[in-house]
């Protein structure tokens, strides 16, 4: 016990000192897991309002993609519905009188039967060029009824169109072709369609076809054609 109490006199500024530096050093040590713990707190807060300014900017970005993609113009011909066009006839070829019962007009063409034709006689020369007023936006497509539907045997027996070459004049009188068509050989209607893009098919105020060459007739070379029925918008 004296030996005890003999040592703490002698050292007791030892152990003070000791004792002194352990506190210190246990501060020391609070104060950093403190600093620490508010570093990491602070770390998460600017860590989150990155990631929130990321989001905004990143929904930013998309918005800003979106608006500049170039809107397509709009067409209001593809929505608009094809209907059957009602011509009116302004010029049309010579006919063939047949007998005083019976002519091949022009304007058998468009009066919605076939049994009736336009005609022209012992045809030999360049063919016939109808004109028609018929307004439309836009020509989608003409259905051909070739040669002589009439009697039995007629459309065999003359002959029938080769060709059809059309073009297209608007308001302004500027006149554009808008191509030449094969027609065949077959006692059957055939279809003309035209490209829905295509500048010519649109604004059109006369049609103007003209009917040229011949497939030859087995008794007649009397040229027909039947009917033409024209499709489009108005």
């Amino acid at each position: 016990m004296d030996n005890e109490n003999n040592f703490l006199k002698k050292n007791w500024l030892t152990l003070l000192l000791v004792a002194l530096l352990g506190g210190v050093c246990f501060m020391r040590m609070k104060d950093r897991e403190e600093s620490k713990a508010k570093n990491e707190t602070a770390a998460e807060k600017v860590d989150s309002a990155v990631s929130a300014k990321e989001s905004v900017d990143s929904l930013a970005g998309t918005v800003a993609k979106v608006d500049s993609i170039p809107q397509e113009e709009v067409d209001s011909l593809k929505d608009a519905p094809v209907v059957k066009l009602r011509p009116s006839l302004v010029k049309g070829p010579a006919c063939m009188v047949a007998n005083t019962f019976e002519s091949y007009y022009p304007r058998n063409v468009i009066d919605g039967n076939r049994a009736t034709a336009w005609g022209l006689e012992s045809y030999q020369g360049s063919g016939g060029t109808f004109t028609f007023r018929m307004p439309c936006r836009r020509l989608d497509h003409i259905v051909v009824w070739n040669g002589n539907w009439g009697e039995m045997g007629a459309w065999e027996d003359n002959a029938r169109v080769r060709r059809l070459t059309i073009s297209k004049r608007n308001a302004a009188g500027e006149t554009t072709k808008i191509g030449t068509f094969a027609l065949s050989n077959r006692h059957q209607s055939q279809t003309l369609r035209f490209d829905f893009d295509a500048p010519e098919t649109r604004d059109i105020e006369t049609l103007i076809i003209t009917a040229s060459g011949k497939y030859r007739g087995i008794l007649f070379q009397d040229l027909y054609l039947a009917e033409l029925a024209f499709f489009g918008n108005k």
